[in-house]
């Protein structure tokens, strides 16, 4: 028993007590006339210091042990009080409190270490014995053991084309809107005295937007709805917004017209600047890019992750990046190209030959989105009786159309 005891004492010691013992010996040492010291003596005062220098890095390594497993102690605890309190067979409420009573008293007599670890260790597994079930084995009442969720769901990023933001957008209530555009201007001529002025009218035209149906439909078992930890209803139109969001951003650039938006990428009337190599982009090719549109315009880069990727290595005529770090966003200084802001476009085209990677536009004089119906989203009662799902049905209304073909040019990957 006494034995016991000098151990607890001895792991009790502080390490603050034995630096200053190692001290104390060392300055009691430099205190001595070195010449009263012979060399027997020296050697075995450093052999002494030596050794309790050795104990003194053995305690600092078991207080980090004792450290580690007070941590580990304590999240066992936390595991015992939120999932094993619940009551074994035929145990009362009363019985089952008092059990747990008992324990959170041993833990904190652990922590204030009025008891050993080795007896903590033992008082832990006497917990589980009473409880009368375990979670190390399924058969042994694992089962009744409920794992705990997060309460979000990881979701992959998508990458979704940002052209409703760059682009006019217009809401309508019917089932299209015509565009009116002036096509050409009046020609003015120089008159001399007495001559009489050539007639010359501007000329107009309409563009037409019907809005196209974009639609999307789920099923959720009935055993899902009543079940699931998430608002089944709510999890499923979020999903289906990021997903109509994904397909109108690629339509918008690169639709071709069919049962949805006009890609402003697709329209012919928009002008090509060759890139100036037949298998990449350069610095001089986006710069002849930028300048092809009208002063006037507020043009910005438009292109892909990739491509801007490759943006960043190019340099122009004199040898200097065309990429240019904002530095400050805070301020509202975003990097540049050229100059000119960029935005991403995922739907943009990979550098390839032939090829339209990159676009420099002013898609807010250019570009002309309707919508009819933001989104509209009916769920059936009559699947639900023969196999046992509800459906969702998720519909939108809307189409692009390029109104302004000058205000925007797209690059061609050629010599």
């Amino acid at each position: 028993m006494a034995d016991e005891k000098k151990e607890v004492s001895t792991i009790e010691v502080k390490e603050k007590d034995v630096n200053g013992l190692v001290n104390e010996v060392r300055e009691l040492a430099e205190k001595k006339d070195k010449d009263c010291l012979d060399k027997a003596k020296e050697a075995k005062l450093d052999a002494r210091l030596d050794a309790m220098e050795k104990s003194n890095q053995e305690l600092m390594l078991k207080l980090a042990n004792e450290e580690k497993v007070k941590e580990k102690m304590q999240e066992d605890f936390d595991v015992f009080v939120k999932k094993m309190t619940r009551l074994p067979a035929g145990a009362s409420e009363s019985k089952s409190d008092e059990i747990a009573e008992n324990y959170k008293k041993s833990f904190n007599d652990f922590v204030q270490k009025k008891i050993s670890q080795e007896e903590m260790l033992r008082k832990s597994s006497e917990y589980i014995q009473k409880k009368g079930y375990s979670v190390d084995f399924n058969t042994a009442g694992g089962f009744l053991v409920s794992p705990e969720f997060s309460t979000e769901i990881i979701k992959k990023i998508t990458e979704i084309s940002p052209i409703r933001s760059l682009a006019r957008v217009k809401s309508i209530v019917k089932s299209s809107t015509k565009i009116r555009r002036r096509e050409t201007l009046p020609t003015a001529f120089w008159v001399g005295e007495r001559k009489e002025t050539t007639k010359s009218n501007a000329t107009y035209g309409l563009r037409e937007l019907t809005p196209k149906k974009l639609g999307a439909s789920a099923d959720v078992t009935l055993e899902l709805l009543l079940s699931s930890d998430f608002d089944m209803k709510s999890e499923v139109s979020a999903d289906v917004a990021e997903a109509f969001a994904l397909s109108e951003g690629i339509a918008y650039t690169t639709g071709n017209g069919v049962e949805k938006p006009f890609g402003f990428m697709q329209d012919a009337d928009v002008e090509i600047v060759n890139s100036g190599s037949a298998s990449a982009i350069t610095g001089d090719g986006i710069v002849d890019l930028a300048t092809a549109l009208k002063t006037g315009y507020n043009g910005i880069y438009l292109l892909n992750r990739t491509t801007l990727g490759e943006v960043k290595k190019l340099k122009d005529g004199n040898g200097r990046y065309i990429w240019v770090s904002g530095g400050d966003l805070a301020s509202g200084n975003p990097s540049t190209i050229n100059g000119y802001p960029y935005m991403e476009i995922p739907a943009m085209a990979d550098v390839a030959a032939n090829a339209f990677p990159i676009a420099f536009a002013d898609l807010k004089r250019g570009y002309q989105i309707v919508d009819r119906q933001l989104m509209f989203m009916a769920q059936t009662d009559n699947k639900l009786v023969s196999d046992g799902a509800q459906e969702f049905i998720f519909f939108k209304m809307t189409d692009g159309l390029t109104v302004l073909p000058e205000a925007i040019k797209k690059q061609k990957v050629a010599a």
